[in-house]
């Protein structure tokens, strides 16, 4: 037990000092370089090692799901370390996967075409319209 803990603080520590976005040392996502769609898990390494470093806004943007569960992966980690069975409740599992999947879909919709969605009455000629309303300066 000790020494997979003192793995994971390596591992944290490298995490901490070397850039994922920038050194090569980590390995690239298999799914993204055969389809070049991003899974659930990708931009995980990046947005740990900008909460490593507190800048939690940089880590939402790379990967939101794994920011928001991270307190619950840490809960079934301790629970591990410390022997106890990590039991997640069916219904929040149920809950998580539909939320990876749903996350795993969104992510890979173009971006114009997620702001089509949530403002579907700006999609067309709002530009336009805007500006016809502005004062001639």
């Amino acid at each position: 037990m000790l020494g997979v803990g003192v793995g994971l603080a390596l591992a944290v520590l490298l995490l901490y000092c070397v850039d994922p976005a920038s050194a090569g040392l980590y390995p690239a996502c298999p799914l993204h370089l055969l389809t070049g769609l991003q899974c659930p898990g990708c931009g995980s390494l990046r947005g740990l090692h900008h909460l490593l470093h507190g800048e939690v806004r940089a880590a939402l943007g790379y990967n939101v799901l794994l920011i928001v569960t991270l307190p619950l992966l840490a809960w079934m980690l301790g629970a591990w370390a410390m022997r106890r069975p990590a039991v997640v409740p069916r219904p929040l599992g149920i809950a998580l996967l539909l939320a990876a999947l749903g996350f795993a879909i969104v992510r890979n919709v173009p971006e114009e075409s997620r702001a089509r969605w949530a403002l579907p009455e700006a999609s067309v000629g709002f530009e336009s319209s805007r500006a016809d309303s502005l004062p001639a300066p």
